[in-house]
């Protein structure tokens, strides 16, 4: 089982090819060029929407969707990708972690969102959490570093372009992982979605569908459904963390959400999962709950459009 801190997932990129070829020639120069980061509340971006696939096994594929607008409006989705079973939601500046293994869901009283896209040594790390208010002030943080990403993509480089300025870039790093990427250069941010693959995988291991910036985001997409939530009938506890501790509680929540959820589908995750927690859950009860459950939360929260 990955080690993960805060819901961090490490990859080493060995970022993979089709498009129109090049009607005028554009360079890997060029493409560069084009490429910005995304750092938020610093940039005076209107608005950002992006939606991340990460296919850590057949078993564990999750969905991330972040939403903001200015000046203060943030949310973070995170669902089961095989079912779309919401695991964290964390908008309207509350959070709510459905954890499997948990008797009844958390309700975060009031939390902000962290998401992360960073190099760390030869790798790059997808990080994504809810902060806690300090000091009283909720904290939303959004850093995503696609520069040095593309910079290291060097080898076996592919650009192409088509006739309405879509471009397509294709190519890999020195770890054997390959990036295909899609651009267009009449838009001020240029990059619009981006695959990665890792060497003996099929399938990206991490993906970037949707990547929009300066579009117009619904209101509704950032108001927290506190109402549908107790009509429901579901099960949670409201906590307002007081410290490290409770921090790193409901952070292992999340945690045990991923991983869990999987280990319904994989009988070689539950004896992980087992080893790890030192206990051995009731898997077939926490399967009824678990189906009960999230056909009640797949009503209120889904994936956003």
């Amino acid at each position: 089982m990955k080690k993960i801190f805060l819901i961090i997932f490490a990859f080493i990129f060995s970022l993979q090819p089709g498009y129109a070829e090049v009607p005028k020639k554009i360079t890997p120069e060029d493409v560069q060029c084009m490429v910005g980061n995304i750092n938020l509340p610093k940039d005076q971006v209107g608005s950002l929407k992006l939606d991340m696939h990460m296919n850590l096994s057949s078993a564990m594929r999750i969905l991330v969707q972040l939403r903001y607008a200015k000046p203060d409006n943030y949310s973070l989705m995170v669902f089961d990708d095989h079912d779309k079973t919401p695991i964290m939601i964390v908008t309207g500046k509350k959070a709510l972690v459905n954890d499997p293994l948990a008797e009844s869901m958390t309700l975060v009283a009031s939390a902000g969102v962290a998401f992360e896209l960073k190099p760390q040594g030869d790798q790059y790390n997808a990080n994504f959490a809810f902060n806690m208010p300090l000091a009283g002030k909720i904290s939303n943080r959004v850093d995503l570093d696609f520069k040095t990403l593309f910079s290291r993509v060097r080898i076996d480089v592919e650009v192409n372009q088509s006739q309405n300025e879509h471009v397509r870039f294709y190519g890999k790093t020195a770890q054997k992982s390959s990036c295909e990427a899609f651009f267009d250069a009449t838009e001020p941010f240029a990059l619009k979605s981006m695959a990665i693959r890792v060497e003996g995988h099929s399938d990206p291991v991490i993906q970037f569908p949707v990547i929009e910036v300066g579009k117009n985001i619904p209101n509704r997409v950032f108001a927290f459904p506190i109402d549908e939530l107790r009509k429901s009938g579901l099960k949670y506890s409201e906590i307002e963390p007081d410290g490290m501790i409770d921090t790193m509680m409901v952070v292992a929540s999340v945690m045990r959400g991923i991983f869990s959820r999987a280990a319904i589908r994989s009988v070689e995750l539950r004896e992980q999962i087992e080893t790890s927690l030192k206990f051995s859950p009731d898997w077939e009860k926490m399967t009824r709950v678990d189906a009960e459950r999230s056909k009640l939360l797949k009503k209120i929260f889904f994936p956003m459009q």
